[in-house]
């Protein structure tokens, strides 16, 4: 099968073979994606392609890579927006970089007019202040400020917020879900 020319990208619609593939079950969880060689024999398209293909769903959490080994199903996910909240550590670590986190300040403080609002508090609410500087191999890579509700995670200055992802922290241990 040869992809077409055309507005939408082939490294997109090798992308979306790959997925519906693995929503109908053709490929299960657990199993290996054809090599890279056998993907572009197969579709007609470069390695670049299928490199591509492969990240955005690595990037979805559909698919991991394991190094020397190849590229495998993690997961049949049903339909519907395909997006996976990574950290910015899992973020550099992929990219082969090494991340580090700088912890500014972590605080509490009453919430101002402005803060309150958008967390939808009342002013005055108690809320966590943090700021961290996320950094890859030793360079800035990321100013991150936080304000959160003390109420949600009253334990959250507890964490050791320099080497753990702080959205994890809210979804695994605070059961507190993002939408």
């Amino acid at each position: 099968m040869t992809l077409r020319s055309g507005p939408v990208p082939k490294y997109y619609q090798l992308a979306a073979i790959l997925r519906d593939q693995i929503q109908r079950n053709q490929l299960q969880p657990g199993d290996r994606l054809p090599t890279e060689e056998a993907l572009c024999r197969e579709y007609g398209v470069s390695r670049g392609t299928v490199r591509q293909a492969v990240q955005l769903l690595v990037q979805e959490g559909l698919v991991r890579r394991e190094q020397g080994r190849g590229s495998f199903i993690t997961a049949s996910r049903p339909g519907g927006v395909f997006f996976t909240l990574t950290s910015f550590n899992e973020d550099m670590l992929q990219q082969g970089r090494q991340p580090d986190t700088v912890v500014l300040r972590a605080d509490v403080q009453p919430a101002d007019e402005r803060i309150a609002t958008r967390l939808q508090l009342p002013t005055g609410e108690k809320v966590f202040h943090i700021e961290r500087l996320r950094r890859a191999d030793g360079q800035p890579g990321a100013y991150e400020t936080r304000y959160l509700a003390v109420a949600l995670c009253p334990r959250l200055l507890e964490e050791d917020l320099s080497h753990d992802a702080i959205h994890r922290l809210l979804i695994d241990k605070y059961r507190i879900p993002l939408l």
